[in-house]
């Protein structure tokens, strides 16, 4: 803050003003309103698996959603048999630690989401019903 004030400048940066503006444009397009309470916050208790794409919360504990002690919440997953799934080009910190470390080509993130997508809403519980 200092910095900014010695250039008199009245812009404020912070890592989610440059870095996560993207959620909130996102927030606001979806639902016409901007709140970093509507930022989605994961619940490791009840986890049985965790998908995380091109993010590393073990380095940055959870940027917005603020991941107390991520490394932590990861291993505790794996431990009662759960598993962390993280989808990231980079051999990241959090991607070492997971159980299953995908590494989609640079450019081709549209076509395997895109898969993904379509798989869980064919059979999301593999319970035969079927969401088309």
């Amino acid at each position: 803050i200092g910095f900014m004030n010695r250039l008199q400048s009245n812009s404020f940066y912070t890592v989610a003003s440059v870095d996560a503006i993207n959620k909130q444009v996102v927030l606001e397009n979806i639902t016409s309103y901007t709140s970093l309470s509507l930022i989605p916050q994961i619940d490791f208790e009840l986890t049985d698996c965790l998908f995380l794409v091109g993010t590393n919360p073990v380095v940055s504990h959870g940027h917005l959603a603020g991941i107390p002690y991520p490394a932590k919440r990861i291993r505790d997953i794996i431990k009662r048999g759960g598993s962390v799934i993280v989808a990231d080009p980079y051999t990241s910190k959090t991607a070492e630690r997971a159980s299953l470390h995908i590494k989609p080509l640079p450019g081709s993130d549209y076509a395997w989401l895109a898969f993904v997508i379509r798989e869980l809403l064919a059979d999301p519980s593999g319970s035969g019903v079927d969401y088309k």
